[in-house]
Parts: C-alpha cells; structure tokens; sequence
C-alpha cells in the first residue's frame, strides 16, 4: 500500500491574496508563502511540485489554486501549459522557445503600483512595459547577476535587501513599444489597432515573423544566435513588426539595403545572390495572409531590381487565398509529427480537403479551432501513468476499454494522446461512486492490489465499479488519487462471472502469446484474435486456435536449431513461406504453423555442427572494416560462413584467407604511412585499379590486394626519387603558386594541368617549382594585370576594359573563358599591341 502524500496538506496557506487575471501559478504561490511570512520562500516550490527542483512554470496551476484558495481556471489560464513545442497562456500559443522563467524580469513601476508579477514580463519578446513606456529590469545592480524563482528572492527585493522598484527606469524605444504592446494586448484580450491579417495566425509564428523580418533590416549577416545577445537584440522584433505595419515599402526598403551589400560580394544576377537566406526564409513561409503578402512584395522588388535566370518561380504574387489552414502547418502549431496528424485527423473524423488534387492539405478553420481546443494541454501515456499511478499496459487497456477518454490510441505504449482532464475525470467519476471509508474497513485492499491477488486486471475492476456491481470506498484527501481507493476482494470474486473471468485482456493476451503490444496490436488490426463484441477483450477459445495456426519467430527459432532470427527468415524465404504481417519487425514476424515447420524440417542439417567462430564485432575489428561491411561482403560471397553452425559463424582460416587477398583503404593507408584513404583512392584510380566494392552498395571500399600494393609501392618509389630531385630545386603547391601569380587557386590548377606550368603529381597534391613560377610570369600576363600596365589604378574595371580592347584589336589569348578561370596573354605581345593602340607609353618599355 502506498504511502499518500502529504505535501498538499501542509502547503494550505492560512491567509490568502486576491489572484489576478495575469499572475501565473508561480508568481501566486511566492507571494501568498511571502504574505505569510515564510522564511524560506523555495520551500514553497518544494511542497507543490511533482519532482525534486521541478521548474516552476511546470507546477501543477490545479494544485497551487487550492492551496492559495484561487480559482483553478482563472490560474490555469494565466499558467504557462507546455506541450513540446508550444506553449500556451492566457489563450494564446507561443513556441517553447519564446517563453522563459529562468530569468525574473519586471517593470518597477508595475511593482510599485501593485506588486505581483505579469505572466507576459516571462514572454522574451516582450522588452518592454506597455502601460509605462520603458524596459524591462532583469537585475537590481547587487552581486547577484540574475534573479532565479528558486534563489530566495522576494517579489519587490532580492534577498540582499535591495528594492526591485528603484532600479533605472529607461524608456523604450517606439518601435518596440509598439510591438510589445500589441503582443501584450493580444494576451490580456484587448481591442487591437492593427490588420486583421495579424490575428489569423498563431501569437507565436507572428512573433517569429517579426524576429526573423528585424535580423534582417538590422543585421542580415549575423544569426538570430548571435542577434539575440548582441546591443540590438531588443530591437529585432519592435523592427520586424514595423515593417509589417509597412508593408510593402518597408519590406522593399530591407530588400534593396540586401540587395546593395550582397551586390558588391556575390554579384547581382538570381535571386539568391541578391537576397540570401531572407528569400528562402519568406518563400518557405506556411500560407497563410501575411506570407502571401511577403511573398507578394518580394515577388516584385525581384523582378523590378533583379536580372532573372530562365526558369526563376517566384511565388507570392497572384497566389490563389485557401480559406483552411495547411495540414503540415498545424501539425507543426499543436507540436505532432505530420503522420501522427494525419492519423489524429482520420481518427476523429475530420475531413482533409484537397490532399491528393494538386492542392495543399488543410483543414477547415472552424476545424483547426475544435481541435485546438480538444489538443490543449494534451498529454501522453507517461503522464497518464504518473496521474494515475498504473503502469502504461494497465493505462492502455483502460483507455481500450472505453473507461478513460482517448484523443489518440497508439501503438503498443506509444503514440497516446489523452485530453488534459482524462485521468482526473476517471478519478472524479469514481469518486461520486465511493463510499466514505471508515476504521472497521480494514480488510479492503487498493486496487492494484486486488488486481494483482484475483488475477484479474485493473480495467476489469474498474468496469466493475462504474456498472455497480462493487462498492469502492476512499477517504478523505485534498488530493484524488487512484490509489486512495479500497474494494473487497471477496466482492470482486463475486462479482465477476467464470465468463468475464475467462475473457482476457490484450496485454494479459499477448503475454500468453509471447508478443509485444505492437505486434497485438497489428494481430487484432488483421482480424486473426477473436474478440467479444460487448468489452473488445479476448476470448479464451481464441489462445489455442492462434497458437494452432500461427508460429512466432522465437518457436521456429528453437525448431531450426539456430540463436538469431536472420537464419530462421532466410530459410522460410527460400522456401516460399510468407508472414501473415507485412512490415513487422524480423522479430514479431507471424508464419502459417503448418508450412513453417515443414520447410523447417526439410532443412538438411550436418551430422556434426562445426565449431562456433568468433564473435563478429572482433572479426570486423581485425580486417579493419565495421560489422555492416562483414555482413554485406558475407551476403555479397566474398566471405563464407561456416555451413551448419548454428551462429552463422565464419571460421578462422576464412578470415585468413580473405585477409591475404582483398584490402580495405585503411589498410593501405596503414602499411604505407599514408595520412588519409582519399589519397589512397586517387592515386588507385590514377593508375586504373578498379576496386571490388565500393559505395553506397557497401559501407567502404575492397580492393584486390597484391594490385594495389603494386601501385602504392611503385608510387613511392618514385615519390623517394621526387622528394631527392626536390632538393635540388625547391617546389611549391598549388595555393603557393596562386598567391605568387596573383590569381586564384583553380586558375593554378588550370595552368597546370594544361601544360603552361611544369608540375609533379605527388599523391593528391600537386607541386611546382619555383623556377617555373618565375618564367611564367615573364612569359605571360593575366587579363587582370594589364589595367597596372596601362598605369590605370582604379580597383575594378580596367583589367576588363583593356582585355576587351586587346581581343578587339585581334590578339589571341593563350587561356580564354569560359574554359579558363581568367584570361591569359603572352606579355610581349599583349604589351605590342597595347603600344599600337596607344594604351601604353613607348618610353615606358
């Protein structure tokens, strides 16, 4: 029996304040435990919460309502209710990461006017007090850097003693004040001066928008990371919604301020040279009225400013206007995956329009609201079971029989959505049928208990409280938990008939089975368990007919004679054995019983099973390969295993034998002290050894060995006759060279794989001498270069200018785009011609 307990009872304030219709549950209970003068006022956080230094905004607002003796509704919509990805407070939904109690922050005047804390100071866009016009304070200047709930601080001082109210009082720049006041009238349900537009989505993607709109007129070089604790990260969304209200002059004003920087960087030609991450940003919007409008705007600005490529969509401009919401962007809003929605959708019966005619999939609005609705503060099967105090099997089965209220049924223990008041409705329910326990009921036992000693589950009981036919009893506690129940055992015995004793549960069934809830599941989806129409539970009957006509793996496991279940799927593939359920893991397989064991049994075995070999990891470890690449060169036939053992095992002068004839690229790269397997592939591949395996049909490359050492060991020798030349005459490499000459690394390469730079090859890299550097450059000239010989300075321009005139004048370049990176003249004669044209001085020569 467990232990109740007892920290709600203790946690009863005798005096209690007045709740506001903006203070959190947090912000409540610090400032009723400092009414009372506690001493330490984290104690309070300790008694309420579920879990050691549970984080405040995670309290139960139900639990801190009764103690500070509040209206649990009025609490709970002031509370943040955190799902994993939103948060929703005061009826409005942020993302997880625009909500934050770490740090306390506040408005002085606010606190001297009446002291308790707003829910909207923890919103971190908000920078700013509405009602006075300045910033918010997140320090009172003493030796402690921040203010935390649990540091001992109280709501008007810091636990040194000094007043949250006389901290500067700076005033708010007007663009966030704008934007903190419409985000904060938007919570507190006020009448609001702005488009429609910016109501039909939700608060949090609206507060994104802005972020993402101000990084990008303030600073579109930094990330949001580094924007937001940088000088001007109060800035960011007091920006992004100014240029909203503007719309579309100020998007095109940030647009041409892009456009203007990147021009002189990346060039002025596409789209995404001009605008960067912003047109991937706006053109990935979900839509709704503000992307389109977004869009619309950069739609236009791009084809006034911007030389198009063929082909460039631009989307946003003449967009038709869809009337529901996307599927994948409430899938995102309410924080499930897309396939989890859609099953939610099917299972609740609301009808996906356009999926499958050319058009997005979305979801009526009217919708999109019921389910908002039913999905706030939706919880899983971890937190059913800790409300209730059964394990996941026993909540499962509760909700499979209809006793508990499902949103979504899973799939074994995952995938369960339940409504936020589920559990504490079951709860609520059995205790209007309870009766008061008294002293002399000391032979009622809890439920769990009973379950437990009558072999009867959970799910059974309960039914059987809730039609009446046993009487539970409870006492009195400020909590209602399931545990707080009694029954009589000897009732329950009673009451059930030897017919429901017979039926079974599904986990009860899929014990008796050997299966895993997952694979019950896709059994009774297939219809192969018979069921009783009235409770869904199993009948007896059912157990020995599945067993008569279907195996399960680990049974054919045992009857072929082998440890793992690769072998025992081979052999029934071989034999035209099919499982009755596709896609279930190798393990949860299900076979016809009959033609299972024969092909089973037609198996031909050896008189003596050979030895076990070693174990895999450590053969994979040994050939310097991993345990994928073992089992795809086994299935490949470049490894034989052992026939007969019943481990599939391979044997050690196998081993030996692949070893002398095949080679992995690190075991080249070992035996010739070669930093790394890419210059072992090129050079390979320079001399032709085509390799035996290679990605992504295997994990790594194979290659014949005695061929590849013959190339490596011949590579090396003429590297050691290289590297005895090279003392001789110094070399250098390819970024060397470009920094010499002047030009870029590529056009080096260029240079020296068409022969106008003498080079040597040395693995991956290629070397050049200094002498030949020298000669080239007093044999040649870059298209570049000839603006400096004509005397002309200017940065840009004129190397092309006098390129141009040169190839007019009909001079023949040596290199010539686009097949070279730069143009290249023979200087004797680009500087003839420049004289005749009168580009350059004669006595200059």
């Amino acid at each position: 029996m467990k232990t109740p307990d007892t920290s709600i009872q203790s946690i009863v304030f005798k005096e209690v304040v007045q709740h506001r219709p903006d203070e959190p549950s947090y912000g409540l209970l610090l400032r009723n435990a400092e009414h009372n003068q506690w001493p330490t006022l984290t104690r309070a956080f300790d008694l309420i919460a579920d879990t050691p230094r549970q984080r405040v905004s995670r309290l139960d607002s139900v639990k801190v309502a009764r103690a500070c003796g509040a209206d649990p509704e009025a609490v709970a919509r002031a509370s943040p209710m955190s799902a994993p990805a939103i948060v929703d407070i005061m009826g409005q939904s942020l993302k997880a990461g625009q909500f934050s109690v770490e740090r306390r922050r506040w408005c002085p005047l606010c606190l001297a006017e009446d002291a308790y804390h707003r829910v909207w100071w923890d919103v971190t866009a908000v920078h700013s007090c509405p009602d006075h016009g300045i910033e918010l304070a997140n320090s009172c200047g003493c030796i402690d850097p921040a203010l935390r709930w649990r540091g001992g601080h109280r709501l008007g001082s810091c636990r040194q003693g000094h007043s949250l109210n006389s901290v500067p009082r700076i005033p708010a720049h007007p663009d966030v004040e704008s934007f903190d006041t419409y985000v904060v009238d938007r919570l507190r349900g006020r009448a609001l001066q702005v488009p429609d537009t910016f109501q039909a989505i939700p608060l949090g993607e609206f507060v994104a928008i802005c972020e993402r709109l101000g990084r990008g007129s303030l600073d579109e070089t930094s990330t949001t990371f580094e924007m937001r604790r940088s000088a001007a990260s109060d800035r960011m969304h007091g920006e992004g919604f100014r240029i909203l209200l503007g719309l579309p002059d100020t998007l095109y004003e940030v647009l041409a301020r892009i456009h203007e920087y990147r021009a002189d960087r990346d060039g002025k030609d596409g789209v995404t040279k001009a605008y960067g991450d912003i047109y991937y940003w706006i053109r990935n919007l979900p839509d709704h009225e503000i992307a389109i409008s977004l869009k619309g705007a950069l739609s236009d600005h791009a084809r006034r400013h911007i030389v198009l490529k063929t082909g460039t969509k631009l989307d946003g401009s003449n967009r038709v206007v869809q009337s529901g919401v996307a599927a994948s962007e409430a899938a995102a809003i309410f924080g499930i995956t897309y396939v989890r929605f859609r099953t939610l959708l099917d299972r609740l019966g609301i009808r996906c329009s356009g999926d499958g005619l050319g058009r997005r999939a979305e979801i009526s609005q009217a919708d999109f609201e019921e389910l908002g609705r039913r999905l706030s503060g939706a919880s899983d099967l971890e937190e059913a079971c800790r409300h209730l105090e059964l394990t996941g099997v026993e909540v499962a089965e509760i909700a499979r029989a209809g006793i508990m209220e499902c949103i979504l049924i899973g799939e074994g223990e995952t995938g369960w959505l339940f409504p936020a008041d589920a559990a504490a409705n079951l709860v609520a329910k059995l205790d209007a049928m309870a009766g008061q326990l008294n002293p002399r009921d000391h032979a009622l036992v809890p439920l769990d208990m009973a379950a437990k000693h009558c072999g009867i589950s959970v799910a059974t009981i309960l039914m059987q409280i809730l039609s009446g036919r046993i009487e539970a009893k409870t006492y009195f506690w400020y909590e209602r938990k399931l545990s707080l129940f009694r029954i009589d055992q000897a009732a329950l015995l009673a009451a059930v008939t030897p017919a429901e004793r017979e039926l079974l549960s599904v986990d009860e069934a899929a014990r008796e089975l050997g299966l895993t809830l997952a694979a019950m599941d896709a059994v009774l989806a297939a219809g192969m368990l018979d069921r009783s129409s009235e409770s869904g539970r199993i009948t007896a009957g059912a157990i020995p007919r599945f067993r008569a006509a279907w195996a399960t793996m680990p049974e054919l496991r045992v009857l072929l004679g082998v440890s793992t279940f690769p072998p025992v799927a081979a052999a029934l593939t071989r034999a035209g054995v099919s499982p009755a359920i596709v896609g279930a893991r190798l393990s949860d397989r299900l076979y016809p019983r009959r033609e299972a064991e024969d092909a089973c049994r037609r198996l031909d075995r050896p008189e003596v099973a050979p030895t076990r070999g070693r174990d895999r990891k450590a053969i994979a470890s040994e050939l310097g390969t991993t345990p994928l690449m073992l089992r795809q060169l086994v299935d490949a036939g470049l490894i034989s295993v052992q026939d007969g053992c019943r481990f599939d095992s391979i044997a050690d002068a196998e081993i030996e034998r692949f070893r002398a004839a095949y080679a992995t690229t690190s075991d080249l790269a070992l035996a010739f002290a070669t930093r790394g397997w890419k210059t072992i592939l090129a050079e390979l591949a320079q001399a032709g050894v085509e390799p035996v395996c290679r990605p992504p049909e295997f994990r790594a490359y194979l290659f014949e060995r005695r061929a590849a050492e013959d190339v490596l060991r011949s590579s090396r020798e003429r590297l050691d006759e290289t590297s005895t030349a090279e003392q001789a005459e110094p070399t250098v490499d390819l970024d060397e060279v470009a920094q010499r000459l002047g030009c870029v690394r590529n056009m080096a390469l260029q240079l020296a794989q068409h022969g106008l730079l003498s080079s040597t090859k040395i693995g991956r890299g290629i070397m050049v001498p200094v002498a030949e550097i020298e000669r080239f450059r007093r044999t040649y000239v870059f298209g570049n270069e000839l603006g400096a010989l004509t005397g002309r300075t200017e940065h840009r321009g004129t190397g092309k200018a006098v390129t141009i005139a040169l190839l007019k004048a009909g001079l023949r370049p040596v290199c010539a785009r686009p097949i070279f990176y730069s143009y290249v003249f023979e200087r004797s004669a680009a500087r003839t011609v420049m004289e005749q044209l009168g580009l350059v001085d004669r006595a200059s020569t």
